[in-house]
């Protein structure tokens, strides 16, 4: 079918619902509030509930992210959050609800959290849970195995949004079809919002981006010469008609979930996991995250020049996030590189 924009008008809550799910993302560089993420996050659930992009069954795979992470990043939330009153009250109350069963009181005020302590010892030795080998290990694969059925669009509860359907964009290319995904959105929102430093200042971006300016510039130019050379692509400039909804859903839906989970999570637990063993963590923690980014891709385009090439770019993005230790540096260049990819060569893929 050809896209048109009338299909956003002509389906409001639709589109309210993701642009909801967009807002949950965008809202975590503006003011990471738990109650405004979650806002976005659960108007765009309820819209969806609304519409049919989400059936009950969705909030299993959606309860269950949550709370695992939430008993992961436990020691990241309380350093996020523990300055945010409010925030960090509904936090602690969350956690010893799925601890203990029980109702836990916490404090009316920061000054009377701060005199009692009551964050910390409400829930005694809670963090003590997550510090066991076996228990992190369960729960870093369950959460991975979850994330990994959303991506591939394998968990039940979902009813994806399709905006283009197999149209051929270039000459030669594979057919592609453009659609909203709620299920494969899902798999970064927690990591962000419970785990991961963003940049809140113009002096730290800047920074970071002096910092990884030439590992873009050389990675980028080291994909778009293996794409060429490899058959993958050709040269195809051309600006499509739905380029605005693709910027935004790759951005808000496909970059920054995967770069979360991928860079932010998997890579991370990685990295720790060889560090405490004294092994070469940072190129393990790298290829190791490459070769599942590239896997993860395989349900895109199978063929094994683009799968290469997905893995050399998981490579190329995992470097910079291991170098910078930003995840904003990753996300840039991901989309950097889907963004020339679409604009400047064939799209998805030359057909082989």
């Amino acid at each position: 079918m050809e896209f048109s924009y009338a299909i956003l008008w002509k389906n409001p809550l639709k589109t309210l619902s993701f642009a909801a799910l967009m807002m949950s993302y965008a809202s975590l560089w503006i003011h990471r509030s738990v109650w405004i993420w979650g806002s976005f996050l659960g108007v765009a659930t309820i819209l969806g509930f609304q519409t049919g992009i989400v059936t009950p069954l969705a909030l299993v795979p959606i309860l269950f992210l949550l709370t695992i992470y939430f008993f992961l990043f436990r020691k990241n939330i309380q350093g996020l959050y523990q300055n945010q009153s409010w925030n960090w009250n509904f936090c602690s109350r969350f956690f010893c609800l799925i601890k203990r069963g029980v109702r836990c009181d916490l404090p009316a005020s920061s000054r009377e959290r701060t005199q009692n302590q009551t964050e910390k010892d409400s829930c005694k030795n809670s963090n003590s849970m997550t510090d066991s080998g076996i228990l992190r290990a369960l729960l870093i694969f369950a959460a991975g195995a979850i994330s990994i059925g959303l991506w591939f669009h394998l968990v039940p509860g979902f009813n994806n949004w399709q905006l283009v359907n197999r149209e051929i964009l270039s000459k030669e290319a594979v057919p592609y079809s453009l659609w909203l995904n709620f299920d494969k959105s899902l798999i970064g929102i927690f990591i962000l919002a419970w785990s991961l430093p963003l940049i809140k200042t113009k002096e730290k971006l800047w920074n970071v981006a002096k910092k990884a300016l030439p590992f873009f510039l050389l990675g980028i130019g080291i994909m778009i010469l293996l794409a060429l050379y490899g058959g993958v692509v050709k040269w195809d400039p051309k600006i499509l008609s739905f380029f605005s909804i693709w910027v935004l859903s790759n951005l808000l839906l496909t970059v920054i979930p995967e770069e979360a989970f991928c860079r932010g999570f998997i890579q991370e637990e990685i990295y720790h996991y060889l560090h405490k063993r004294h092994l070469p963590a940072n190129a393990g923690a790298v290829i190791l995250t490459s070769l599942l980014f590239m896997l993860l891709h395989i349900c895109w385009i199978k063929n094994v020049p683009f799968l290469s090439l997905a893995f050399i770019s998981g490579i190329i993005y995992g470097s910079i996030y291991q170098y910078t230790k930003s995840i904003e540096s990753a996300i840039f260049c991901h989309f950097l590189f889907n963004g020339i990819h679409f604009i400047f060569f064939t799209y998805p893929a030359l057909v082989k």
